[in-house]
């Protein structure tokens, strides 16, 4: 039998491909403008549906639906930058557009669809934080994109409007993208990988399209094949991961987490309005005072709304802790710090008069109860015995947990009274199950803690004397002297 081999494992089909596109689009960069370039970009695009096929076929990802519509948008991308270059080896024809755009344009669909399918099964719903974001930077993006690019083709649509629409779709679209990047929770660093790697992508898409406007048309400009390039390589590497076969949905709906990275790209979405401003001031270009204001006024609007919603959930948050800090969570009974803030409370130095007996009960047995039945078992009687003592407590009266199998009974009345209930309760104890109980009266001076030591030796001397009974803790020394003199 031949012995195992320990030398390196050779690189994947994911690796050869990633590393021939990095270096396609290396030599592109290098490369001087013309034929060999162009080549070279065209087939590092074409490196997102080969990705997209392989990763179907080697990590079978799901839901499977999500990413075969997505691969044939990314085909289309590729076959947009194909076309897109044929101008360096053919003549083409007036109205090109029709030839390259329209397969990019059509693209943009499917990929949105696409990632919005896969990310539904893998992210959680955003809720009304995670709608406000995307507001925010989308509307953030929307006035730069706005005064850099729809604004200044507005005057084409009376020259050649199916050309003014080829060219303000594309940055309409990339911003839905972005949109739909942002509500897919990409920008959270707890999200996938591949989620991440999309969001990169679309970002690029969206910069190379800007820098498209700015810098002008063909893959002339170096800033837009870099982008480009970037697009293409991100894509593949999302379409490729192997963590696109365990993506799972991550928490429950509106469980938007407001991390560095998410309140870093809010900041920066919220100064991109006077930002823009600034940049066209910079360049020398008229400034548009309505968009800086509308833009302004949206994002202060989405801000404050934010944090609206930022502060009802610290609400709900730290009502839920002040909640738990009193609570316990098993039996829903308050925990055994409110126990002694009542207790206290009933106790003070200016309660003296009104007669406050306290009982400690402990239910029998219950450690061999839960070795013979388990903890779960356990756990549910706990629970049935709080829930069958509530709905008998008198008015005025507390019941907490004191701790494993204990129990505080605070009443405003006498022992006799409590004794009565106890008697009551030991009926209603759910599963035959029975308990134990010391019985303690308040004097109007005695300090709580020496209140409840005496409960708790009358409880113990209850266990002492068979369980299944209450006894009564005599009085204090102090108060017995009292009553004799």
């Amino acid at each position: 039998m031949p012995a195992p081999s320990t030398g390196p494992r050779p690189p994947g089909a994911r690796s050869v491909l990633l590393a021939v596109a990095a270096l396609l689009a290396a030599a592109c960069l290098v490369l001087p403008t013309g034929p060999a370039g162009a080549l070279l970009y065209a087939m590092v695009a074409c490196a997102m549906p080969v990705g997209a096929v392989l990763g179907l076929r080697r990590h079978r990802p799901r839901p499977r639906g999500g990413w075969v519509v997505l691969g044939s948008g990314l085909g289309l991308w590729a076959a947009g930058a194909c076309v897109q270059v044929l101008p360096w080896f053919a003549p083409t024809p007036a109205g090109r557009w029709w030839l390259w755009d329209l397969p990019f344009l059509l693209g943009y669909p499917l990929v949105g669809a696409g990632v919005w399918w896969v990310a539904r099964r893998t992210r959680p719903r955003p809720g009304v934080g995670g709608v406000i974001d995307v507001a925010v930077i989308t509307s953030g993006v929307s006035v730069l994109t706005w005064a850099f690019v729809v604004e200044p083709d507005l005057d084409r649509f009376g020259q050649d409007p199916a050309g003014a629409v080829a060219v303000l779709a594309y940055p309409v679209l990339d911003l839905a993208l972005l949109a739909l990047a942002v509500g897919a929770g990409a920008v959270s660093p707890r999200a996938a990988v591949p989620l991440r790697l999309m969001t990169l992508g679309l970002l690029a898409s969206l910069t190379a399209d800007l820098a498209w406007r700015l810098t002008g048309p063909g893959p002339g400009g170096q800033v837009v094949v870099v982008a480009f390039l970037v697009s293409f390589l991100t894509w593949t590497a999302a379409v490729t991961h192997p963590a696109a076969a365990r993506l799972r949905r991550e928490g429950p709906a509106g469980s938007v987490q407001l991390t560095r990275l998410r309140l870093l790209a809010l900041g920066a979405a919220g100064l991109l309005a006077p930002g823009t401003a600034a940049l066209q001031l910079a360049l020398g270009r008229e400034v548009d005072p309505w968009t800086v204001v509308v833009g302004c006024g949206v994002l202060f609007t989405l801000v404050l709304a934010r944090a609206a919603v930022l502060l009802e959930a610290v609400g709900a948050q730290a009502e839920r802790l002040r909640w738990l800090s009193v609570t316990d969570e098993l039996t829903g009974l308050p925990n055994r710090r409110s126990g002694r803030e009542q207790l206290a409370d009933r106790c003070a130095p200016g309660a003296a008069g009104r007669p406050v007996t306290i009982a400690l009960l402990d239910l029998d047995h219950f450690k061999r109860f839960n070795d013979t039945r388990g903890h779960p078992a356990g756990d549910t009687l706990l629970r049935e015995c709080a829930d069958a003592w509530r709905a008998r407590l008198p008015p005025g009266g507390h019941l907490a947990r004191w701790g494993g199998e204990e129990f505080l009974l605070l009443c405003a009345a006498p022992v006799e009274e409590v004794d009565h209930l106890l008697s009551g309760w030991r009926r209603a104890t759910p599963q035959g199950q029975t308990f134990s109980a010391g019985t303690a009266g308040w004097d109007g001076r005695e300090p709580v803690e020496a209140l409840v030591a005496r409960a708790d030796a009358a409880l113990y001397e209850a266990k002492s004397a068979g369980r299944a009974c209450t006894r009564h803790a005599p009085a204090p020394r102090g108060a017995r002297r009292a009553a004799a003199g």
